[in-house]
């Protein structure tokens, strides 16, 4: 959402991943760099992330990894991708469209978000 120029505050980060066992290992590798949640990847199980199971860190920075967002795959989500420097890293996010079919859920927050960012794609396209 902040990319497209709604931040809010949430209480954790998503990633939403491709299920492959090489990435799973650079993704614990890299939460591992991370001073901050050290003691909460010790519960990392990576054999079920392995299976497609998701899961969440909890540290000082929740972090939701998962390999599905409503009933779609990163794959079908890898369309939808969009690039961004983010103090000098190149970040991967979903565009608009993606965003929105990520967020076409019953939660209440997620309907308020998705009329955000149908406005917004309306607006783009004037």
């Amino acid at each position: 959402m902040m990319f497209h120029g709604f931040p809010r505050a949430t209480k954790d980060i998503d990633l939403l991943l491709p299920l492959n066992r090489d990435n799973n290992r650079k993704l614990q590798a890299a939460l591992k760099a991370l001073p901050f949640n050290r003691a909460a990847l010790r519960h990392l199980d990576l054999e079920s992330l392995d299976k497609g199971y998701s899961t969440s860190v909890e540290g000082d920075i929740a972090i939701d990894i998962l390999f599905v967002a409503n009933d779609m795959t990163f794959d079908r989500f890898s369309k939808h991708l969009d690039k961004h420097d983010f103090n000098g890293c190149t970040v991967c996010t979903l565009n608009l469209d993606g965003l929105i079919k990520s967020k076409q859920t019953s939660r209440e927050s997620d309907k308020l978000d998705v009329a955000k960012l149908r406005r917004l794609r309306v607006a783009l396209k004037k």
